[in-house]
């Protein structure tokens, strides 16, 4: 029998409710594979444990999810006797910008294309044994966009 009945994956995991859900699943002891922008220098320590891979990614390459894909693959099989526990595949990455085009075109690249990229990548993996799970702030959720966030509401 594994060890690990369960795995998380996510984006935007070093701040935020990325870094949450995080510590959230090896507080249930999953194991966990997160990826965000940032270097490691500044994930917070007690998300990087002998149960979570961090790699350092930008959601926007389907390449670079790939590659994050591949490794969390890797890493889940090697702490779990080889297997592939069942997999929570969550995209949390995204910011919100308003006004400059060009500030907005960076968003929807990362919270649409992003989204896209991540589904892509864990494609294979969730037929088998998942879920995936796009995270959102209450504004999309609930249709109560702040006057000059419609475009991240549309994002999310």
């Amino acid at each position: 029998m594994s060890d690990f009945q369960n795995a998380l994956v996510i984006t935007g995991g070093a701040s935020g409710i990325g870094a949450a859900s995080v510590q959230a699943a090896l507080g249930r002891n999953w194991l966990a594979a997160f990826c965000d922008v940032v270097p490691r220098e500044k994930v917070p320590p007690a998300l990087l444990t002998d149960r979570s891979l961090y790699v350092q990614a930008d959601v926007r390459s389907g390449e670079a999810l790939a590659g994050f894909a591949a490794q969390a693959t890797a890493f889940f099989k090697s702490r779990n006797a080889g297997l592939l526990p069942s997999l929570g595949v969550v995209a949390c990455a995204g910011i919100s910008r308003r006004g400059d085009p060009e500030q907005v075109k960076l968003m929807e690249s990362i919270n649409v294309g992003g989204t896209s990229n991540l589904l892509q990548a864990f494609a294979g993996d969730l037929k088998a044994r998942g879920l995936f799970v796009g995270l959102s702030s209450i504004v999309a959720a609930e249709g109560i966009a702040v006057k000059g966030d419609e475009a991240y509401k549309a994002t999310k």
